[in-house]
């Protein structure tokens, strides 16, 4: 039997082999093989964990749901075992006063439909606007006016300004209508709660009208600052609104000098008293027109954005005195009967569907209200 020995060219060529690398994959694959028990202990005890605490926790919720059915009995509610209830924070229990928060909320609710009201109607004239600027636009491109690019450029500038304009005016108004849904849900949704309790006789009806009030008045501030911002956004498109009428205006009053100077300069001229020179003086009248349909509707726009600024600042310093006034709804220290607060949330929820026709109907989304009393 011949044995072949490796060619001495081919253990020459053959690469050597490093040391530190076989050793650095010994090192790793024991690391692994002795770090298997280690996870496996750590994922079971994970695993046992984490179902001891569920299985807690839904005892713990099936025995409390069993201890609130047991407490509404008339002997039973009276025990030590039913007084250790989860009980509110004394800040939402220290005072509560529906009839005062019903105050404030009536008088947002007029604030809100007559401003809403007067934002969808300046909406829809700044849309007005803003087509009857894009149609001049092109007039004065065509005339031959000596500020006409500066001008269409004016003009252009707050066709874009009125649209987004219109838009925040729009936004505003949505928001105003969202406000008085949610006032009429979360009305009606207290008026059910606290009513069933009462008529259960259930022993917490003071925690569930102090948890009922809470909500209600958080949820009214929240809408209230929704709304502020809003219509700060609004009024500041506005203010930039007015800045480029500003401009357009000046160009204007720029060209009305320069016409004047050109029409005198033609007046005094001997062809025009020969009846020379007509297609100039045609030329001066047609910019002479494009001119005062600009400044006419300078006029109607300045009156538009000032009655909605006037109108967004208005419902700004109502809405913040109404907010402040929210606050100090709770500063009462006489205890009303339950009667009195449920009185007052009827009276709203009878006051929304009367502003809700003038709203657009007063869209109160019914799962809304079922959601928050399940």
């Amino acid at each position: 039997m011949v044995v072949q020995l490796p060619r001495l060219d081919e253990a020459a060529n053959r690469p050597p082999r490093c040391p530190l690398i076989q050793q650095a994959k010994d090192t790793v694959y024991e690391a692994l093989v002795l770090s298997q028990r280690p996870l496996a202990v750590l994922l079971s005890l994970f695993f046992v964990t984490f179902l001891a605490v569920s299985m807690g926790s839904f005892a713990v919720d099936s025995a409390r749901s069993c201890l609130s059915s047991v407490c509404d009995l008339p002997l039973v509610s009276h025990s030590p075992l039913c007084t250790s209830d989860i009980q509110v924070p004394p800040s939402t229990v220290a005072h509560i006063d529906y009839p005062a928060l019903a105050h404030v909320q009536n008088a947002l609710l007029d604030e809100l439909v007559d401003h809403s009201g007067s934002g969808i109607e300046l909406a829809l004239n700044i849309k007005h606007a803003e087509l009857a600027v894009r149609d001049l636009a092109g007039v004065v491109r065509a005339s031959n006016m000596s500020v006409k690019d500066a001008l269409v450029d004016s003009l252009g500038r707050f066709v874009v300004d009125a649209q987004v304009t219109g838009q925040y005016l729009q936004r505003l108004s949505a928001k105003a209508l969202g406000t008085i849904d949610s006032i009429s849900a979360f009305n009606l949704y207290a008026f059910q709660i606290i009513r069933a309790s009462v008529e259960k006789g259930n022993h917490q009806t003071n925690v569930i009208l102090a948890r009922t009030f809470q909500t209600s008045m958080d949820t009214l501030a929240s809408q209230i600052a929704r709304v502020l911002v809003a219509a700060t956004e609004a009024a500041a498109r506005l203010q930039q609104l007015e800045e480029t009428l500003s401009l357009v205006h000046e160009l204007c009053a720029r060209e009305s000098l320069l016409q004047h100077v050109a029409l005198d300069e033609v007046l005094s001229s001997i062809w025009t008293l020969l009846g020379g020179n007509r297609n100039r003086l045609r030329d001066l009248k047609y910019r002479a027109v494009s001119l005062q349909e600009v400044q006419r509707f300078r006029t109607m726009a300045v009156a538009y954005v000032a009655a909605t600024t006037q109108a967004l600042r208005a419902a700004d310093a109502e809405l913040a005195e109404l907010r402040d006034r929210l606050m100090d709804a709770s500063t009462t220290t006489e205890d009303i009967p339950i009667e009195v607060h449920l009185a007052s949330i009827e009276r709203t929820l009878a006051r929304v569907k009367g502003v809700g026709s003038l709203a657009g109907g007063g869209r109160v989304n019914d799962r809304v209200v079922r959601k928050a009393s399940s």
